[in-house]
């Protein structure tokens, strides 16, 4: 069985939730790429190991603020009530963040924010009534602006799975000087929806040419992958409506695209819903995608295309995690940052891990803790 995404949710108790997907037959054993390898990288774990309350969480986007400061943005975290580092004397909130000063991730410090106190903590996206928030990709518009995405979720109690994306939205963000993301200024902002399921907001955002490209998924579905973009001017002032949609020829604005009955194309079959993209190091006109192949015990997958546009070819393994060999763990939300590079110029990959049983994974901490693969041009 393959899943899409992992989340922990916490609804009163903790309560482990799959977002469960197609069946996929195993991956395939790791195998090479022309021009490209992948290698765990374990010297760069320590990153996220640091802390005396942070105890582990998903997603693990980021994007790069300025020369020495990077911003991540994790799922569901465990966050600790006191100092004995236990999870099971600790709180799962919905979403965090982390500041890493220092580029070397086998030197860099990390700090790692939350909502409320360390009494009482809580998501740093607080929740809205009933809807909580789970994060998307990142992206740096400018040397004072980020883009973060966001996407909504509620419960839904005559569904299979308990919850579902009811929606999407950004945060413009200004972090100045200041390491404290809690005192940066930030402008909330609505994305429009989508009459073809596509959520707006998943998936990889890429800066290149002067637009911000959203390889936006298909969620809940299939998680066939869809290009939209902004011109980056109308990103920066915040004017992310009536995105530019690739239609096979050109982009189209949606707006155009509904009067006239049309529809983006597809740019890449059978993603997933958190995965990256970037400039092939290979080939200055192509780009690589990266996520992870099916669900559970996985391999981490890359794609490449000739162009930004794509298409993309069909997922090739080129890593498989040792936790993969392990009973009831689970592998996903693989994905490059491509700000991030070891000191001979390899591009990190995170994935992250869980188990399907909850406490197994409470007493367990070699699982949940983001971990670091290293892709190199060869």
């Amino acid at each position: 069985m393959s899943a899409a995404t992992i989340r922990i949710a916490n609804v009163g108790t903790l309560v482990l939730v799959l977002l469960l997907a197609a069946c996929c037959p195993p991956p395939a054993a790791a195998v090479a790429v022309a021009g490209l390898g992948a290698a765990p990288y374990p010297a760069g774990d320590r990153l996220f190991r640091g802390d005396a309350r942070w105890l582990g969480g998903d997603a693990a986007y980021s994007v790069p603020i300025d020369a020495e400061r990077r911003l991540w943005l994790f799922g569901d975290s465990f966050i600790a009530l006191d100092a004995s580092r236990s999870r099971a004397k600790s709180k799962l909130v919905r979403n965090t963040l982390g500041l890493q000063r220092g580029v070397d991730v086998r030197e860099a410090s990390m700090r790692f924010f939350h909502g409320g106190n360390d009494a009482a903590p809580s998501a740093f996206f607080a929740s809205r009534g009933e809807r909580w928030y789970w994060p998307g990709p990142a992206a740096q518009l400018s040397p004072s602006l980020l883009l973060l995405t966001l996407f909504e979720l509620e419960k839904q109690p005559g569904d299979a799975l308990g919850f579902r994306a009811v929606a999407s939205e950004a945060r413009l963000m200004s972090p100045g000087a200041h390491d404290d993301p809690s005192s940066w200024s930030t402008q909330r902002i609505e994305l429009p929806a989508t009459p073809w399921g596509v959520l707006l907001g998943t998936g990889a955002l890429l800066v290149d040419g002067g637009y911000v490209y959203n390889y936006a998924v298909v969620e809940p579905g299939n998680h066939d992958v869809y290009l939209a973009r902004w011109p980056l001017e109308r990103a920066q002032r915040g004017d992310l409506g009536d995105p530019q949609w690739w239609d096979g020829a050109t982009f189209r604005g949606q707006a155009e695209l509904l009067r006239s009955a049309g529809r983006p194309r597809l740019v890449a079959t059978a993603a997933q819903t958190e995965l990256s993209v970037h400039r092939d190091p290979n080939d200055g006109g192509g780009v690589v995608m990266v996520h992870t192949i099916g669900f559970g015990q996985t391999s981490i997958g890359l794609r490449r295309a000739p162009r930004l546009t794509g298409p993309f070819d069909a997922p090739t393994a080129i890593a498989r995690p040792d936790e993969s060999a392990r009973d009831g763990v689970l592998v996903y939300a693989a994905k490059a940052h491509a700000s991030l590079v070891t000191p001979d110029g390899a591009v990190l990959i995170t994935y992250a891990t869980n188990h399907r049983d909850f406490a197994t994974l409470v007493a367990d901490q070699s699982l949940y803790y983001p971990r670091f693969f290293a892709l190199h041009a060869r």
